[in-house]
Order: C-alpha cells, then structure tokens, then sequence
C-alpha cells in the first residue's frame, strides 16, 4: 500500500513539473489553484511543488498567490513562523489588488503567522477583521470554524478566559452543524481548559465529558492530553481516588508540550494519596526542566508535606535552583508584557500609516460626493416640483368627477327622498355612496390609488418591516389603533360608511382587512400580517364585498371602493 502511495506521489510530481516546463505566464495560476488544493491533505507535497518553482517567471498577481500559499502550506505543515515580512506583503497587496475572495484567507494566515510570533494582540485584530468579512452563511461555515477557533486561543493565551468562552461556545456549535467531530473534540476540549482557568469545576467537568465523547476521532496523544485534565478536576473536587485511577503512566503517555503540566498534576494527585515517592519522582523531573512553570513543583517539594521524604540537604541545594526559576518566571512575565506593549506600539503606528493614507483618499471622494450630491440635489428639487404638480392635477381631477357626480345624482335627489320613507336612514346613505362610486367607476375618470400620505406615513413603514421580518400582527397589537387614528385623519368617517354600506353588519375581522387594504396591502401581505392563509385572506375579502355590494361581483371594485371612500 505505501509503495503505491510512494508511486502516486512521483507521477503526480512527474505530470505537476512537466505543466510547469511548458505553461505559459497565464497558466501559472492553474497550477498554484492545484497546490492550493494540496495544502490541506499533503502540506509536505505542496512545500516541495512550490521550491520546485522558478518564482521569477510569474505574474505579480502570481507571485503574491504563491507566497500566500507557501505561508499556508508551511501553517499546515506545522512549521513555526518565525517572520511576518512575507504576509505583511500580501495582505497588502489582496487589500487593494488581486482576487478579493483570497484577502479574508491572507488575513486568517497573518493571525496565524502573528500569534506564532507571539504578538497576540495583532493576531486577535486580524481574526476579528476576517469574521467582520465573512458573513456568518451555512456556505461559510467551514471557513470561519478555525477562525473562531484560533481566536478563542489567542485569547486564552492572554489570559481573557470570559471573552474567550463566547467563541469557544460558537466553535462547539458549528463543529455541530458541520457534524465535524474533530472540531468539536478540540472546541470542548478548549473549553474545559478554560473553565478549570477560571474555576467552574462543574462545567470544566460537562466539557471534558463532551469531549472524551469524540476520542475515537483522535490520536491516542490526544487522548491521553484530555484524560490529564478529567485527572486535574477530579482532584480539586477532592475525588483523588479516581484522580489516581486515571492518572497512572498518563505522563509518558501525553503529547511532549504537555508533559510538564502533566507532571505537576501527576505529583499532586500521588501526594495526596500518600505515594510520595511517586509524587517526588514526578516533582524532582519538572524541577530539573526548563519550563517556565517548573517554580510550581519546587513549591512541592519544599511544602511540608514533603519533609519527611526529602532530605535537608537535598531541600538546601535546591534553594537556588528555586530562586532561579522565580526570577526566571518574573524575567518571562516582564517580556511578554514588553511584548504586548510593543505590539500595542506597532498596532498603533499601523493605523496611524493607514489613517493617512486613507484621509488622502477621502478628499477626492469629498470632492466627488459634493459634485454629487449638488448634482442629485438639482434632479430632485426638478423631480418634486413635477410630482407636486402631478399630485395637484390629481387632486382636482378627482374634485371635478366629484362634482359631476353630485350633478347627475342631484336628479336623483327626490327619489332618494321618496324611497328614505320605507327604507331606512342607513340603506338611503349606503345607495347613495354605491351610487356615487358607480358613476365615478363606469366614467373611468376618477384614479383610485393609495394616498402619498399614507405609503409616507411611518404606520406604512412598520407594516412594511413586518412583511419583510415575516412577522404577524396580532389581534391585539396596538399597531391596530394606530392604523385606524391614521385613516379617521386622512379619511374622516371612514368607519361610519363601511358600517352603512354594510348595514351595520362590519365585522372586526372585516374592517382590520378593509384597513390593510385602505393602505394598499396585497392579499399575500395581509396572510403574512394576519398569519393566515392566502386562500383564507381571499374569502374573507369576498365576504366583504357580498355585505357591501349585496351579490358576487368582481374583487376589484372591492379594490377601488376601498380606496375610494
């Protein structure tokens, strides 16, 4: 099987040198689009085919994509960046230049390159920019998963245990929506470390439990790196029984970063159980190191519990040795403090440069949004001057069929009398209105539209929200009232002759429909207000249009009445 794989490798490399031998300088980026797609599953391979490329003949789009993906291939490849020169360059040039869709990756990369670097500070800013980029979409997911994820360890490594359990909570849940088992074994993982930071025993404990779930996924480092911290719980919760349990051989066992933690955990759990030699063993080891914490097994030793185990002299030789590792502490604490001060420092000229450079930029579009906006200025004053006269014309063209309609009614006038002796006050005013409306309707002269003042009202725009947000307006909503006073103002009386044309037969469910209506709210609108079904919307509007015009007839004379009176 590996001679395969081995084989695979060299005509894959075979075919890969003999397209760059002969492409052309457009081609170049076929072949970097491949290597591209190696990066994640052979990072190795993707190191080789990049040396093996003569740099000097490509584009400088190109060059700016290669050194982009060496940057990558080199993060997958688990080599520590030693230099940000070369980022630096290229999230330059994909601010400006280049294809856009690779800026958010050079600035995933350049958080990456940073915190390598250990200037954190700059690396959390360049996490942050890429998700103020990236939409939060079920397509971008997988990109922004290890976006999340590297920002809530940046943050952990400055010691902001509460700002880092939002992203760590949001890491967890998209590992979950990816169904991405890895992700979430590293998420809860994570997250368990953080919590046993700040003291929550109790959820360090639910965390470390979701992710021994997933360590089937992972190697048996990994494993053993998770079994380390349950042994660190179950002993501050004071179960060192189990503590011991687990903890035994797990030191030889962990990945080599986390032996001395493991160490000091491995001393403290055998000492309470009484084991001390095994406890010496394992404090004397972390003592010898060079870690930075090794002052925490020298305050083992030198603890009481210890004094019967160890001798004077031993105890009188390692008191320098102790001194040392305090100062040496007090030196790394006082260096990654200057750290964080010279990458504020940096930060802080870096905005300074690009603040200039963009104030330059800022005057021409000054210059530009003035001319603009005197230009849309002038359209506009010449465009509401020609509405305002449209508007008038409109006005008294619907006055003037007015009046022609009150002529030919006045002929009328005795009949209406006549018939007002056998029919009632109500039936006469509503043949009256239907009359009115039927003159206006068959002489086609009159415009029925919704009101200006009712599509600029701000009821309109919160109507309009909610049909956009999908959002129903309950029975209830005080948005009903506010609906009515603004009708009632723009058309007084609106309600008394809806309850004449429909003898008095209005129900609530009819005038809230008549209301939308009055606003210019279409069928499909009004199912979405009133969450219900648009089959349920038309027969309720046909229902209002039988108690009004007393038989079946077409909806949009419903339509136009509506608006009409």
């Amino acid at each position: 099987m590996k001679i395969n794989i081995v084989v695979w490798h060299i005509v894959l490399s075979i075919i890969i040198f003999g397209l760059m031998s002969c492409r052309s300088s457009g081609e170049n980026n076929e072949v970097l689009e491949y290597i591209d797609s190696m990066c994640s599953v052979h990072p190795q391979k993707a190191i080789q085919l990049l040396d093996s490329m003569n740099v000097c003949e490509l584009s400088e789009s190109d060059k700016h994509y290669y050194d982009l993906l060496t940057i990558k291939a080199n993060d997958k490849a688990y080599v520590v960046h030693k230099s940000d020169s070369l980022i630096r360059d290229v999230v330059d040039y994909y601010s400006s230049y280049g294809d856009q869709s690779l800026y958010p990756i050079s600035l995933y990369y350049a958080g990456r390159v940073y915190s390598d670097l250990g200037d954190y500070p700059t690396a959390l800013r360049h996490f942050q920019n890429v998700l103020q980029i990236i939409p939060e979409k079920k397509e971008n997911l997988s990109f922004i998963a290890p976006v999340i994820s590297q920002t809530a360890r940046v943050l952990d490594r400055l010691r902001l245990y509460s700002q880092a359990l939002p992203y760590l909570q949001k890491s967890i849940e998209i590992g979950e929506l990816l169904n991405d088992t890895l992700q979430m074994a590293y998420g809860n993982d994570l997250m368990c470390k953080v919590q046993l930071h700040i003291g929550n025993l109790d959820a360090a404990r639910r965390y470390n439990s979701e992710a021994i779930k997933f360590m089937s996924s992972l190697s048996s480092v990994s494993r053993s790196d998770m079994k380390i911290d349950l042994a660190s719980i179950l002993y501050r919760e004071g179960k060192n029984d189990s503590a011991l349990q687990i903890i035994r051989n797990l030191p030889d066992e962990v990945d080599i970063l986390c032996r001395n933690y493991a160490l000091i955990v491995a001393a403290r759990i055998y000492l309470k159980a009484g084991i001390a030699d095994t406890a010496y063993m394992y404090a004397h080891e972390l003592a010898m190191s060079n870690d930075p914490n090794n002052r925490n097994a020298f305050k083992l030793i030198f603890s009481s519990d210890f004094s019967q185990y160890v001798p004077k002299d031993t105890l009188l030789s390692f008191i320098p040795l102790y001194k040392k590792a305090v100062e040496n502490y007090l030196n790394n604490s006082e260096v990654e403090a200057a750290a964080i001060q010279n990458s504020y420092y940096n930060y802080q000229m870096h905005l300074h440069e690009k603040e200039s450079a963009v104030r330059v930029r800022n005057r021409l579009f000054i210059i530009l949004l003035i001319v603009s906006l005197i230009a849309i200025s002038a359209i506009a004053v010449v465009v509401c001057l020609r509405l305002k006269n449209l508007q008038q014309i409109v006005r008294l063209q619907r006055a003037l069929a007015l009046i022609k309609a009150l002529q030919q009614s006045s002929t009328e006038q005795n009949k209406f009398i006549t018939d007002s002796s056998v029919k009632s006050e109500t039936t006469v005013l509503r043949e009256k209105i239907l009359k009115e409306f039927e003159v206006l309707e068959r002489d086609r002269k009159q415009i029925f539209s919704v009101r200006q003042n009712l599509i600029q009202s701000d009821i309109y725009n919160r109507l309009s929200l909610m049909i956009q947000k999908r959002k129903a307006l309950k029975y209830d909503d005080p948005l009903w009232h506010d609906l009515r006073r603004v009708i009632e103002n723009d058309a007084p009386g609106f309600k008394g002759r809806l309850d004449t044309l429909t003898n008095c037969h209005l129900s609530n469910s009819d005038f809230q429909i008549a209301l939308l209506m009055r606003f210019g709210i279409s069928p499909t609108n009004m199912a979405v207000l009133l969450n219900r079904t648009k089959s349920t919307i038309t027969s309720r509007r046909s229902t209002l249009c039988n108690k009004i015009f007393g038989s079946k007839v077409n909806i949009k004379l419903l339509d136009a009445l509506i608006l009409y009176i």
